[in-house]
C-alpha cells in the first residue's frame, strides 16, 4: 500500500511543483522516446544551411564575363557600298588573310554609305588578327588581274601590308585583352 501511495504521491506532487496543476495541465507518462520506437508518417527534416542552397547558374559565369568581351572591327576607305563585306577573324596563321575555312569566325557584312562595321560578340580574350575582303560583285570569290592581284578591297588588322605576297599573321596579331574593342581597317585596292 505504501507503494501506491508512493506512486499517487508522485503524480500528483512533481507536477504541482513544476507548475502543471495551477494550469490544469496533467501530464501522462509516456514511454521514452527513442528512434526505434518512433512512427512518422513523413520522412525526417532535412537540415538547411545557407551553405547547401545553390543558386541558379547566369548564362555567362562570372568567368565567361572577364574572359570574353566584343570586338568591333570599323571598315573605313570602301571605294562604293555595292555587294557585301567579308570580315574573318584569325587565332593562327592557318589561311590568313584570305583562307576563310582556317578563320575562327566569319562574318558578311551589307556595306552602307555611312560607317561599316562588324560586331563580334562573346569573343574570348586572346590574341588575333582579322581580315576583311570587300566582295563588289557577290561572287563570292576574290577575283584578280592576269597575274593574281586582286581587282577587290583587301585589309588587314594594324594596316599591315604584304611585301611581295599578302600580310603576314604576326604583322596583323593584336592583344584583345579587354570588355569592349574597337580597331580600325582601312580598305586597300590595287
Amino acid at each position: 500500500m505504501l507503494q501506491r501511495f508512493c506512486l499517487v504521491g508522485l503524480f500528483v506532487i512533481v507536477p504541482a511543483l513544476l507548475g502543471f496543476a495551477e494550469k490544469g495541465v496533467h501530464p501522462t507518462v509516456m514511454p521514452e522516446q527513442t528512434e526505434q520506437n518512433t512512427i512518422s508518417s513523413s520522412p525526417p527534416k532535412k537540415k538547411v544551411t545557407l551553405n547547401s542552397i545553390q543558386p541558379e547558374k547566369p548564362l555567362l559565369t562570372e568567368k565567361d564575363q572577364r574572359t570574353k568581351g566584343t570586338l568591333i572591327v570599323q571598315i573605313k576607305q570602301l571605294r562604293n557600298d555595292r555587294g557585301n563585306l567579308k570580315v574573318s577573324i584569325f587565332n593562327k596563321p592557318d589561311g590568313f588573310p584570305v583562307g576563310g575555312k582556317n578563320a575562327l569566325r566569319n562574318l558578311i557584312v551589307p556595306i552602307t554609305p555611312t560607317q561599316t562595321e562588324a560586331v563580334f560578340e562573346n569573343l574570348p580574350l586572346d590574341s588575333y588578327a582579322v581580315s576583311i575582303w570587300h566582295d563588289e560583285n557577290k561572287d563570292n570569290k576574290i577575283n584578280t588581274n592576269w597575274i593574281g592581284m586582286p581587282k577587290e578591297g583587301l585589309g588587314v588588322s594594324r594596316d599591315a601590308k604584304g611585301s611581295f605576297g599578302p600580310p603576314k599573321y604576326h604583322d596583323a596579331r593584336f592583344d584583345f585583352n579587354t570588355k569592349k574593342m574597337i580597331i580600325l581597317i582601312n580598305t586597300t585596292y590595287l
